[in-house]
């Protein structure tokens, strides 16, 4: 299930992403600071973080955002699936259905 995400899950979210051992510690910075940002006024600027939840865990996540000054064009700024179900195709294939 694809939902949005919830000011609850950021600690989650950091910890999926710090576990791929993909970013460097100044992006985790960005990601905290990313994610508390929406939640405290981003999301009702149109910004959108999204997490896939399977069999009740959190298993990817996804930021994505109107890029400026551009029509129906869309900035993909996130997306992390947790490594212990990379590779199952987890970041592709699902649709996400706007909230709004």
């Amino acid at each position: 299930m694809i939902r949005p995400t919830t000011p609850a899950d950021t600690p989650t979210l950091v910890a999926i992403a710090h576990g791929t051992g993909v970013f460097k510690p100044h992006e985790m910075v960005a990601l905290q600071e990313v994610l508390d940002d929406y939640h405290a006024q981003n999301a009702a600027e149109g910004h959108r973080a999204v997490a896939l939840e399977t069999d009740g865990a959190v298993r990817g996540f996804a930021y994505f955002a109107e890029a400026a000054m551009t029509d129906r064009t869309w900035s993909l700024w996130w997306i992390v699936v947790d490594r212990g179900v990379q590779a199952r195709g987890i970041g592709g294939g699902y649709s996400v259905e706007s909230s709004s």
